[in-house]
């Protein structure tokens, strides 16, 4: 484990690549917390898919421990648990509440967009006014400094003469009006909503909550400044699986530079340190790409570690065509269920292997949840759809 500071490591732990996060946290929390009543501690995620695994962990873990029935914790995501957990007196828009008041505004000025739908026009800005409100991001009042503005972000001498003026007229009105629009109705979007109900969602958590924030690469402004308010509270638990340096960039092609900054921008303190898990040197020894080309890289780690840390985890298979490939995932597949394995997940972007491989299991009585679902263009509905296009650009 990295070290930091001692005020850093009484809320942070950076769990290893050799080690389970979701197993670690279970220990965390028996061993921080008063089992069997685990009411007061709340588990926040990026996404609820780990909910369930952490579940099944704490109850092997607390029968371990000699207790017959434990009362879990809260599980659920940042979002969603403030929402559940602070109410708001606004009148918050839905989706299509935003869509309706947006258009509204669009056609006020119809020389803004001219020939554009201003139905898909309202979706596009609507994704950008989010941002921008998630992001605590404010526009000048003035057209001509917000012109300016983005004019140096983008580097062009003469926004007169690039197109960016009209862009940036038709954002900066629009987002004004915007603005008046939902003051003059008393109504907030969502995003407006959330940022209040984060700040105002602190003085109603309990004094006896113990908040475990786990597996987050990314928290927005407002998300941090809630962080700092629980960490000086005593009452934050930050969980990282990672190995983040102060030598990785932000910006490095690396899987813990997400980690380094999201630390970073939380003004938490990482230190150097010589880890021993060859796991995470593997992983380090593929993104290091200022330390010569890959196969060189591959050489030395070999030589330091003979025995590849990957091997428990990854495999690789040589096919001699499309069909043998999809025929190893099928077997391989039929295998792991026999040994009991029931979370098996199958990712490929190619989704003819995809259809063979379904096809496959279900030979064998194994269905397939396809997530993507089946492309049109391979249905023969398609085929009567791209003919009658034909035709009719063929006049």
């Amino acid at each position: 484990m990295i070290s930091t500071s001692d005020s850093d490591t009484a809320y942070l732990s950076l769990i290893p690549y050799d080690q389970d996060p979701l197993a670690f946290l279970a220990e965390k929390i028996l061993a921080q917390q008063s089992p069997p009543d685990l009411s007061q501690v709340v588990v926040l995620m990026p996404e609820l898919l780990a909910a369930a695994p952490l579940r099944e962990r704490l109850k092997t873990r607390a029968q371990q421990r000699g207790h017959g029935h434990i009362t879990l914790p809260q599980m659920d995501t940042l979002r969603a648990w403030i929402e559940k957990t602070t109410p708001l007196d606004h009148i918050v828009l839905g989706a299509h509440a935003q869509q309706l008041m947006l258009v509204e505004s669009l056609m006020q000025h119809p020389g803004l967009f001219g020939e554009d739908n201003p139905w898909q026009l309202a979706d596009n800005l609507i994704q950008l006014f989010e941002q921008l409100t998630a992001r605590q991001v404010s526009l000048p009042e003035q057209l001509a400094q917000f012109t300016q503005q983005l004019a140096r972000a983008y580097g062009v001498t003469k926004p007169e003469l690039s197109g960016l003026g009209r862009e940036a007229k038709m954002v900066h009105t629009l987002w004004q009006a915007w603005l008046a629009q939902c003051r003059s109705e008393g109504c907030i979007d969502a995003h407006s909503a959330y940022l209040q109900r984060l700040s105002a969602s602190l003085a109603r958590v309990r004094r006896d909550t113990i908040i475990y924030l786990a597996g987050f690469t990314e928290l927005l402004p407002a998300e941090q400044a809630w962080c700092d308010a629980l960490r000086a509270r005593g009452q934050l638990q930050i969980i990282v699986h990672g190995q983040p340096q102060p030598d990785i960039k932000p910006a490095d092609y690396h899987p813990d530079a997400p980690l380094t900054r999201l630390l970073t921008e939380l003004n938490i303190s990482i230190n150097s340190t010589n880890y021993n898990d060859n796991l995470t040197q593997f992983i380090d020894s593929i993104y290091a790409l200022s330390a010569g080309p890959l196969a060189q890289r591959a050489r030395q780690f070999a030589k330091r570690c003979p025995s590849s840390p990957a091997a428990p985890h990854l495999r690789v298979f040589k096919a001699n065509g499309a069909e043998q490939e999809a025929n190893a995932i099928a077997r391989q597949t039929r295998e792991w269920l026999q040994k009991g394995k029931r979370r098996i997940g199958i990712v490929t972007e190619n989704r003819r292997l995809a259809r063979r491989v379904r096809a496959l299991l279900e030979r064998s009585g194994i269905t397939a949840q396809d997530t993507a679902g089946w492309a049109l263009s391979t249905t023969s509905a398609a085929t009567v759809v791209e003919r009658w296009l034909q035709t009719v650009e063929e006049d």
